[in-house]
């Protein structure tokens, strides 16, 4: 953004919780593989008065990256309540 690219930023990996201030002020969409993860930038984005976007990681059996597929659920449920965290995959 400080270069004035001015196109949109994603995270091409999923962040750590305390990264989450950084990850809602630089890029405009993450990925993302916990509920908790939604909820807590929900509040970052209703802090400041922003949105996010967000792309769900699922593992497909190659153990090496997002939630199991039983747990996809939990993520959409709390999706649904976090209308600031806008689902884009």
């Amino acid at each position: 953004r400080a270069m004035g690219l001015g196109r949109p930023l994603l995270l091409l990996r999923i962040p750590m919780i305390s990264e989450l201030p950084w990850v809602l002020d630089v890029a405009d969409c993450s990925l993302v593989s916990m509920a908790e993860t939604v909820r807590a930038m929900e509040r970052g984005c209703a802090a400041a008065g922003t949105t996010h976007e967000v792309i769900v990681m699922i593992d497909l059996g190659d153990l090496r990256e997002g939630l199991w597929p039983d747990r996809t659920e939990r993520v959409c449920e709390a999706l649904r309540a976090c209308p600031r965290v806008r689902c884009r995959g």
